[in-house]
């Protein structure tokens, strides 16, 4: 897939900027997709692909940007095609209760890497320890274990839905309580 990619892009100098990054994030981007899509490999990789020709296609403006920010954007492309894809076989469109997502409240993955990626373990580590035991489980078992939605909700005996929700909700409390510390995304 690299070498198709590399086609898509003219400019010698920004081919070896992407071809560095393709390897550097390709085998956690496409576990991210596989994670959101619930381990269907064939949707996982229909989202990868779309998203890293995108990438590809704004390779320009990833050039002065720090490894954080790259991340977050490549991330945040994954997390809009895996999206897209779901969307398409409308089977995960029910995965967090429409009600909650407006946009003041909504708190995105690549945010929450940004946050994360400022500060210092132990901050983090703090807040999740003061956390509702409901949400610090699933926040944990997410992203520090990489568990998917489907089999947290096996071992904790609760419905995907109800993970996805408390996942979203947890994200929303770690974000808004590293806020209060002054840890922004600015």
């Amino acid at each position: 897939m690299l070498q198709f990619l590399l086609l898509t892009i003219e400019n010698k100098e920004d081919k070896l900027i992407f071809e560095e990054i393709y390897k550097k994030y390709r085998d956690i981007s496409m576990r991210r997709a596989l994670k959101l899509l619930n381990d269907r490999r064939f949707d996982a990789e229909d989202a990868f692909q779309v998203a890293w020709i995108q990438i590809a296609q704004n390779i320009d403006k990833l050039k002065c940007h720090n490894d954080a920010a790259i991340a977050s954007y490549i991330m945040k492309t994954i997390e809009f095609k895996a999206i897209d894809v779901a969307n398409k076989n409308h089977e995960y469109q029910d995965c967090i209760e429409t009600a909650d997502m407006n946009s003041k409240k909504y708190v995105s993955d690549d945010l929450l890497y940004l946050v994360c990626s400022k500060e210092q373990n132990e901050t983090i580590v703090h807040v999740l320890q003061n956390m509702d035991e409901k949400y610090r489980d699933i926040l944990i078992l997410t992203y520090l274990h990489g568990f998917s939605v489907k089999s947290i909700a096996k071992q904790l005996k609760i419905k995907e839905k109800t993970v996805w929700t408390r996942l979203y909700r947890g994200k929303a409390v770690l974000i808004e309580e590293l806020t209060k510390r002054g840890i922004t995304n600015e």
